[in-house]
């Protein structure tokens, strides 16, 4: 089937380490498969490095904007500095665009019902809830969490005027709804997936030295309050139900309040810092535990435990979005200390009556989060227009 061309823009650089370009890359990867390489065009970042299997997509790139035009920019209510040149780029070009795709509704915002004017079908990708995800991140454009209304208002926009709403969480998709009212498109439950190049993780038989594994970016604010929850609030727990506990972080770049946690008890922490092949570290772990307790949207972290087979402990802030899991006997959610005994508990108990867990969760990892499962739920979303 021939289309009209679609805009994809990548406010967050795909092609970076990291869960928000994990994310945006499969989005990429299912946009182009679903529409064709020659339909895509992708705007992104002017500092991306393209790699050559993307180089025969059309290439558009935002440069970073100065200093006194992003503050301008804000006062205007433009937060993301791809919302005017994608204004500009589709008003020029406004013929050749059956659809326009945007991660994030900050980039939306007012592009959206303007775009619409065009003629252009709109769909805008949520990967959380932006309020959420400004105050419990202290970010700038909030003012450090303390000023919101910039970012509801934009948010707002994006959800109540895009032909089409892709949500990686249910609760997001209430969350939005409560929070700015009725849509006047459609909402879908995308989720998220694996990214086209991801290759099908083999389970190893390194011997599983440690009996929690913790992974994510170490310098991340959300990961660091998580895993300073963990080590405050639940840590003792794990010491009482598991002798001789030891507990493997692995991830970029820690910061010192991690590398203070792991000096503080070093004969139960250790840190592998920026390993070449994560998963092939996180397999080294008996249990697999999430412990981020603030932040909206879907935490990508806990698809690596499932990806390598393990059973998964998991903060119920991370459990957004893997309803899937809830009735697996080897995924635990957690919100207190009762919880969190209980669930270790189960997750002991599972191990030691299932010697081929492994095997067992790594295949259902697939049957949900398969690069070719996501596809079909984009183009199960993109029927509203007939794709």
């Amino acid at each position: 089937m021939e289309y009209s061309k679609v805009m994809f823009v990548a406010a967050i650089n795909p092609f970076e380490k990291g869960g928000g370009s994990q994310a945006t890359l499969a989005y990429l990867d299912a946009t182009i498969e679903v529409f064709g390489s020659k339909n895509v065009t992708l705007m992104i970042s002017n500092t991306s490095v393209i790699p050559d299997r993307y180089k025969e997509i059309e290439i558009i790139k935002v440069p970073i904007r100065s200093h006194f035009k992003r503050n301008i920019d804000y006062l205007r209510g433009y937060l993301s500095r791809f919302t005017l040149p994608l204004m500009k780029y589709l008003y020029n070009n406004k013929s050749l665009y059956q659809y326009c795709i945007i991660n994030g509704s900050l980039t939306g915002g007012k592009a959206i019902p303007y775009i619409n004017k065009l003629g252009i079908k709109t769909v805008v990708i949520y990967h959380n809830y932006e309020v959420e995800y400004h105050k419990d991140n202290r970010t700038v454009e909030s003012l450090k969490g303390h000023y919101l209304g910039v970012i509801k208002r934009i948010e707002g926009l994006s959800f109540r005027e895009a032909n089409l709403n892709l949500f990686l969480t249910r609760q997001d998709e209430s969350l939005f709804r409560y929070a700015y009212g009725t849509e006047r498109g459609r909402n879908y439950i995308l989720g998220t997936f694996d990214f086209r190049e991801r290759e099908v993780e083999k389970l190893s038989d390194i011997k599983k030295d440690y009996d929690i594994t913790i992974s994510g970016s170490l310098v991340n604010y959300q990961t660091a309050v998580g895993i300073i929850d963990f080590h405050r609030n639940y840590l003792t727990i794990a010491k009482q139900m598991i002798p001789n506990l030891k507990v493997l972080l692995t991830g970029r770049n820690p910061s010192q309040e991690i590398i203070n946690i792991q000096n503080s008890d070093t004969d139960v922490y250790t840190i592998m810092p920026n390993p070449e092949k994560i998963l092939s570290v996180v397999q080294r772990g008996k249990i697999y535990l999430c412990p981020t307790c603030i932040g909206g949207g879907l935490k990508l972290r806990a698809m690596d435990g499932l990806k390598c087979g393990m059973p998964i402990l998991v903060h119920e802030v991370s459990a957004r979005g893997y309803d899937y899991y809830f009735d697996k006997p080897y995924y635990r959610i957690y919100n207190d200390e009762d919880s969190f005994r209980n669930g270790l508990d189960d997750l002991l108990a599972f191990i030691n009556e299932n010697p081929n867990y492994s095997e067992l969760i790594n295949n259902d990892y697939y049957e949900y989060f398969g690069y070719q499962k996501g596809v079909d739920r984009l183009r199960k979303a993109l029927c509203v227009f007939g794709v």
